[in-house]
């Protein structure tokens, strides 16, 4: 799987363009592939419309994936209100400063994958195990991206330096390896991949289980993500709170205890 083939950014490409990414990764054996859209914080509340894709491969299965660049947490509060994001099967978030990373790890906000620019050398100093302590034990992906290793030699060293900090920081745990380009020349095959991995410092079997099983949890966190909101929409209605209250008067709560029903809780929910 590849699961952050970028198409949008700042601008959609053009619908040739992308349907070279969507062709060579099929023919390079994925099976499973994510079209990315990547905004700035500023753009949540006016997230663009995923295009629709018309592939001749049948057997292809495409993803739609957000990918928000963050500098301010609060803007991020605006996803709740979005009825895009709906449109979206993957949310990936790539905080740019150690204060966002830090802000990640508190857990207020529910996503599928921690992406980096790994070019960028700036949180190179920043990265701790705590970083990645809550986003690992939600079952969040930590993302390898590996598109600007083939831009040039600085780049190259850079992304690897990088890569090579979030597997000793995370032990390798929850790591999907992407190619995070817009070029259809810089999509590898799932073997080249494997050795790409190698070069991060992960061993050739974890690589394996890497590309295909963790990709596939990543997914599966996805479908669970977004059923839960939907559920939690669903039950903060007024219209639900006789069939609510019926359910709690058959539970027993200590006495101090009061239960806000669902109406209520509604007005002070926010839904990662």
């Amino acid at each position: 799987m590849d699961l952050n083939l970028i198409i949008y950014d700042r601008k959609f490409d053009n619908e040739n363009n992308i349907l070279k990414l969507i062709g060579n990764a099929y023919e390079l054996g994925f099976k499973t592939i994510a079209l990315s859209v990547l905004i700035d914080g500023n753009q949540i509340q006016k997230i663009p419309v995923p295009p629709r894709i018309k592939t001749i491969h049948s057997d292809l299965k495409i993803l739609k994936r957000l990918t928000i660049r963050i500098d301010d947490g609060n803007s991020l509060f605006h996803l709740n209100k979005s009825e895009t994001i709906k449109q979206y099967d993957l949310l990936a978030l790539e905080p740019i400063n150690e204060r966002m990373l830090n802000y990640l790890n508190a857990g207020r906000i529910d996503f599928d994958i921690l992406t980096f620019n790994q070019s960028d050398s700036s949180l190179f100093n920043s990265i701790k195990k705590a970083n990645f302590s809550l986003p690992i034990s939600k079952g969040i992906a930590i993302e390898l991206n590996y598109g600007h290793c083939l831009v040039n030699s600085t780049q190259r060293r850079q992304t690897l330096a990088f890569g090579q900090i979030l597997v000793d920081k995370t032990l390798g745990k929850n790591i999907i390896l992407s190619s995070g380009t817009k070029s259809h020349l810089k999509i590898r095959s799932p073997r080249d991949v494997i050795y790409l991995g190698m070069l991060f410092g992960l061993e050739e079997s974890k690589c394996k289980k890497i590309l295909y099983s963790n990709s596939k949890d990543v997914i599966s966190h996805s479908e669970l993500r977004r059923n839960l909101i939907s559920s939690i929409m669903d039950m903060t209605t007024k219209e639900n709170d006789d069939a609510v209250l019926n359910i709690l008067k058959k539970r027993k709560f200590p006495k101090e205890t009061r239960m806000e029903t669902s109406y209520e809780q509604s007005k002070k929910l926010k839904v990662g």
